[in-house]
């Protein structure tokens, strides 16, 4: 999207990951602030020095269940005040098959859920997405 402002962003970025013989596990925990470093802008009522935090962990699963089938799954959860003016906690999960039924054709199934709860009740949703699908290499 397009930014409302020039901003100053510090990020921390801490990440762990382990392989099995079938499995990757993935853990991450990070935390983002910017601030406003450039002049106002009325259109989005943002201010210079108005800052903007959220934190986050997100926890990844894979699993090989066989050479030709595979299943994934991750759940995310963030808190913070994403955009000046509202502050919201995030949780986001996703389930996934993935099934090669030749070298170059696969399938997968995905379930995907996502609910944000924000203090400003217009800023508020949740979703729920099945993806079914097929693709081709070349």
């Amino acid at each position: 999207g397009i930014s409302p402002g020039v901003f100053r962003t510090k990020r921390a970025l801490l990440s762990a990951r382990t392989v099995l013989d079938r499995d990757s596990l993935s853990l991450t925990l990070s935390s983002t602030e910017s601030e406003q470093v450039g002049a106002t802008n009325a259109a989005t009522n943002t201010q210079r020095g108005a800052k903007n935090g959220v934190q986050a962990i997100q926890l990844s699963w894979n699993r090989a269940l066989n050479e030709d089938l595979s299943a994934s799954a991750s759940a995310s959860y963030s808190i913070g005040s994403p955009q000046a003016g509202f502050t919201a906690r995030s949780l986001a999960l996703q389930l996934s098959l993935q099934y090669r039924v030749s070298q170059t054709v696969s399938s997968f199934v995905r379930y995907s859920f996502f609910d944000r709860q924000a203090s400003t009740a217009a800023l508020s949703l949740y979703q729920n997405l099945v993806i079914v699908g097929l693709t081709k290499q070349f």
